[in-house]
């Protein structure tokens, strides 16, 4: 995120907590869930890119919010 900002891109943020994103130019936030398909197409609407960042940290084995996230922000990415 902070790369496509330097490089002077628009970018929109998506999180379950949007206002925990400390605020910066050309970075707009909405609030989504990875589980909830609908919020995820009302999150990705009128964007060029999608990048997922969602990943297991380093003590942890992926879990839930890969496989069943990453599913919905792929289908609902080919759709828009």
């Amino acid at each position: 995120m902070e790369r496509a900002l330097e490089l002077g891109h628009e970018v929109v943020a998506a999180a379950r907590r949007p206002e925990v994103i400390t605020p910066a130019e050309r970075l707009s936030t909405r609030q989504g869930d990875v589980f909830d398909a609908s919020s995820m197409a009302k999150v990705i609407a009128d964007t060029d890119v999608v990048i997922s960042c969602i990943g297991p940290t380093s003590n942890f084995a992926p879990g839930t919010v890969m496989s069943e996230g990453i599913p919905n922000i792929i289908a609902v990415s080919q759709r828009a």
